[in-house]
C-alpha cells in the first residue's frame, strides 16, 4: 500500500465519525522548485501547523463565504455581495477534505490552516535558512517565498484581500509526515 494509500484512509477515519470540522495538527514536507542551474539538489520545506478538515460540509460555498467576508473587511473598498469562484483542478469527494485530481485522480487534502506554520527548510536532507534555499531559487520564486505579497488581488472579480484572511489549501497526501487529531498521532515515513 502506497503511503497516499494509507494517508487517505486514516483521514476518512478520522473524519468519518463527525460531521463538520475537526481540528487537526498536520506536519508536512513539500519539495520546493529550484532555478534550471540549481535543479540537481532537493530543497524541501517541513511545516507544522493547527487546520481545519472538513468530514461532511452543509454549506459547499464556505470558501465563498469567507472570501466575501475578507474583501468586506478592507477598508476603503465597496461592499461586495457575491463573488464568483473560479472552476478548480480538483473533486471533493467523502470525506469533503479529500479531494481528486479531476484527470490524474491522485489524492489531495483541502484543509484551512488556522494561524501561521513553524517550518524549516532543507537542501539535500541538511537544514539551512530560507535566505539560503531562496538564493537557489528563480528571482520571483525567491521574492515570494522570502516575503509573500499581504494582499490578494483577484481580477476575475476585481476585488483584493488580506492573504491571511481566507486561505485553503490543498497538499498531495505524499506530503504529509504526521496527522494528529482526536487524541491520535501518526506519523508517516
Amino acid at each position: 500500500m502506497t503511503n497516499s494509500v494509507v494517508v487517505a484512509d486514516i483521514i476518512r477515519s478520522i473524519l468519518s465519525a463527525h460531521r463538520g470540522a475537526t481540528f487537526a495538527f498536520l506536519g508536512t514536507r513539500t519539495p520546493k522548485p529550484l532555478a534550471a542551474a540549481n535543479k540537481h539538489h532537493l530543497a524541501e520545506v517541513e511545516a507544522y501547523q493547527n487546520v481545519v478538515l472538513y468530514g461532511t460540509v452543509v454549506d459547499a460555498e464556505i470558501y465563498k463565504k469567507r472570501i466575501l467576508k475578507a474583501v468586506n473587511a478592507v477598508p476603503g473598498q465597496e461592499s461586495v455581495t457575491d463573488f464568483q469562484v473560479s472552476e478548480t483542478w480538483y473533486s471533493h469527494g467523502a470525506p469533503y477534505s479529500l479531494v481528486a485530481h479531476k484527470k490524474t485522480g491522485e489524492q489531495y487534502l483541502y484543509y484551512s490552516p488556522i494561524g501561521h506554520p513553524r517550518s524549516k527548510c532543507f537542501l539535500d536532507g541538511n537544514e539551512v535558512t530560507r535566505q539560503k534555499l531562496a538564493s537557489l531559487m528563480t528571482p520571483s520564486a525567491a521574492k515570494e517565498f522570502i516575503s509573500p505579497p499581504k494582499m490578494v488581488e483577484n481580477k476575475t472579480n476585481g476585488v483584493s484581500y488580506e492573504r491571511n484572511s481566507v486561505m485553503i489549501r490543498v497538499i498531495k497526501l505524499e506530503n504529509i509526515k504526521q496527522i494528529r487529531a482526536k487524541k491520535t498521532q501518526i506519523n508517516f515515513t
